[in-house]
C-alpha cells in the first residue's frame, strides 16, 4: 500500500492545492492527515470539505479540539482563540454546517492498523499525549520505549518539524507541516510504501504572497504568521 501522509495544514489552502496537484499522478491507495486543519490561516473549511470528499483518513489535532470545545463554550472562547491563533476560528464558526461539526466530533485521535505486515500507529501529538504531546528531533528516544515492541512505524505531527528516528525497532516519523513549516525545511509531506517499508519526503511550492495578503487582511497584527513562512533551516 502507498499512503500520502501530511499534517498541520492549518487552513493554508494554497499549500493544500499544491499538494493535491502533486499527488494526483501518484498511484496512491490512501491519504492520511495527522490533524490540525484549523488555526492560523483561513481556508480550513474548504480544505476540510475537500478532504471529506476525497475520503482522506483524518485524525484529530489539538487545534481541531480547541474549535470543538469553543463551539460548545460560546463566543468568549472563540474570541480568545482568535486573538491567539487568528480569525480562522471565527470564520469556521460561521462557515461550518451542522453536518461538518457532527463529522468533526467523530474524527478519531489515532489510526492503528496492520498493513502488509507493518504495525502502524498515527497520532497528532505523541503516544504519551495524543493531542498535545511534542516530540522534536532532539527528543530523548527512550520516551518511545513503551511502544517499541507494539509497532513498527509511528507517525506524529504537531511540532511542524520533520523528523525520523529509530528506537528498539520502532521508526518514528514526522512529515513536517504542510501548511506552516517551522524548521525551515519547506512545507512538506511524505509518501509511505508499506510493502517496501520506506518513505520519500516531498515539499510543495505555493503562493506565499497571496497567503501574506490574507494574513494582512484578517490578522494584520499577527506578524508571526508571516515570519514563519520565510524561516531558514535550523
Amino acid at each position: 500500500m502507498r499512503i500520502a501522509v501530511f499534517s498541520d495544514i492549518h487552513g493554508n489552502q494554497y499549500a493544500y492545492e499544491a499538494f493535491i496537484e502533486a499527488i494526483e499522478p501518484e498511484a496512491l491507495d490512501q491519504i492520511w492527515f495527522l490533524g490540525d486543519w484549523i488555526g492560523y490561516y483561513y481556508g480550513g473549511c474548504d480544505i476540510l470539505r475537500d478532504m471529506r470528499a476525497r475520503g482522506v483518513r483524518m485524525i484529530r489535532g489539538n487545534h481541531d479540539q480547541y474549535l470543538l470545545d469553543a463551539l460548545e463554550s460560546g463566543q468568549d472562547r472563540l474570541a480568545a482563540l482568535a486573538a491567539r491563533y487568528g480569525q480562522s476560528y471565527e470564520i469556521a464558526s460561521t462557515e461550518l454546517s451542522d453536518a461538518d461539526i457532527d463529522f468533526l466530533r467523530c474524527v478519531p485521535a489515532e489510526i492503528v492498523e496492520v498493513t502488509d505486515g507493518c504495525r502502524i500507529r498515527a497520532v497528532h501529538g505523541a503516544p504519551w499525549d495524543l493531542l498535545e504531546g511534542r516530540a522534536y528531533p532532539d527528543v530523548d528516544r527512550t520516551k518511545f520505549a513503551p511502544w517499541a515492541a507494539d509497532y513498527d512505524f509511528l507517525f506524529l505531527g504537531h511540532t511542524h518539524h520533520q523528523m525520523e528516528l529509530d528506537y528498539g525497532g520502532l521508526t518514528v516519523i514526522n512529515p513536517g507541516s504542510l501548511g506552516q513549516q517551522r524548521d525551515g525545511n519547506r512545507c512538506s509531506y511524505l509518501i509511505f510504501d508499506t510493502i517496501a517499508r520506506r518513505f520519500d519526503r516531498f515539499s510543495v511550492v505555493f503562493d506565499t504572497a497571496q497567503l501574506i495578503r490574507d494574513v494582512k487582511k484578517w490578522d494584520p497584527h499577527q506578524t508571526g504568521f508571516i515570519e514563519v513562512l520565510t524561516r531558514k533551516p535550523l
